[in-house]
């Protein structure tokens, strides 16, 4: 069920990182979140204090989550207990540069910068 979810989230972040000619998306906002849009753009220079700006240091976390193998890993989470709102960042071993953005539930109301959701009908993609 995971393999899925998480083939969904790679293609949505292929389709907004691979337009060039498509009109910059709009920026995030912690107050509209239903209405965010995933990519490049917006997370571009991301730092976790920015996060914490953007949406509110109450609504930014960071956590050691389960990996592969049983290993960890540590992430910023942004609305963590919000299935429909939760990012999960990932930064490089320093922090000063973003490494990963995840969202991993079906019901999210994130978008990619074409629109594209998880479980947007591969027909309408």
């Amino acid at each position: 069920m995971k393999a899925p979810l998480l083939i969904a989230v790679a293609a949505l972040a292929l389709a907004a990182c691979g337009q060039t000619t498509s009109p910059p998306a709009a920026p995030l906002a912690a107050e509209n979140a239903s209405e965010s849009t995933l990519s490049c753009e917006a997370f571009s220079g991301l730092t976790p204090a920015a996060l914490a700006e953007r949406f509110g240091a109450e609504n930014v976390t960071t956590q050691t989550l389960p990996g592969p193998e049983g290993e960890s890993y540590e992430a910023t989470l942004v609305f963590a207990n919000d299935p429909a709102r939760r990012l999960e960042v990932t930064w490089n071993g320093d922090h000063t540069a973003l490494a990963s953005v995840m969202v991993s539930n079906t019901g999210t109301q994130w978008r990619g910068s074409q629109g594209y959701t998880i479980g947007t009908p591969i027909g309408d993609i």
